[in-house]
């Protein structure tokens, strides 16, 4: 008889956060935007309860999932980007207007899947390591993306929300806006993620 695999932490979760898990003001409003999808109804991950743990310099995550993923960091990538593809929407906190690396890749991933997509503003920074590729895509698509800034949050309406989000038409993003070459690039900068989260 095999063992019951565990259960991920993320498997019920409504929506993703994206943001730079290691800046403490990323953090904050994050944690603000998560109490505000709480009181929609809707569950995040992260959530307004848990803290950011350091796994190492360059890899931070949250609450209980550690423990689930007995700090695999690839295995944690890969969870959260499954969630974003099965996500009813993916929420992106740019505070300042600044994503990193990871961030920037699981923007683009929610682009690919054409996973309904809000910013809390415009992204006008991008860390270091961000590819080039990456960048462009954003640059070229967040137009298309609804801004909700974090303290908006709470004066929407679940129902409406949600309704909106699946009833819009959503740009063809994998047929014209998000070339062959692009939709690569993505891959290509997932892959290249999951290798350095390997180290």
């Amino acid at each position: 008889m095999n063992p019951r695999k565990e259960e991920s932490p993320l498997i019920h979760v409504d929506i993703p956060i994206v943001s730079s898990y290691r800046k403490e003001q990323h953090v904050e409003e994050l944690k603000t935007a998560a109490l505000h999808f709480k009181d929609l109804g809707l569950s995040t991950y992260p959530d307004h309860l848990q803290n950011p743990i350091k796994i190492d310099d360059e890899f931070v995550f949250f609450g209980g999932s550690q423990e689930t993923f007995g700090n695999n960091k690839r295995r944690m990538e890969i969870e959260f980007l499954k969630l974003i593809n099965r996500a009813k929407l993916v929420y992106v906190v740019a505070t300042n207007g600044y994503l990193g690396r990871s961030a920037c890749i699981e923007l683009t991933y929610a682009l690919f899947r054409n996973t309904p997509t809000l910013l809390s503003q415009p992204i006008t920074e991008f860390g270091q390591e961000v590819p080039e590729e990456i960048k462009s895509i954003i640059e070229r698509n967040q137009g298309l993306l609804p801004i909700i800034p974090v303290k908006k949050i709470r004066e929407l309406k679940r129902d409406s929300l949600l309704a909106s989000l699946q009833n819009k038409e959503k740009p063809p993003l994998l047929i014209s806006v998000i070339s062959q070459k692009n939709r690569r690039s993505i891959l290509d900068s997932i892959h290249s993620l999951m290798k350095h989260l390997e180290q």
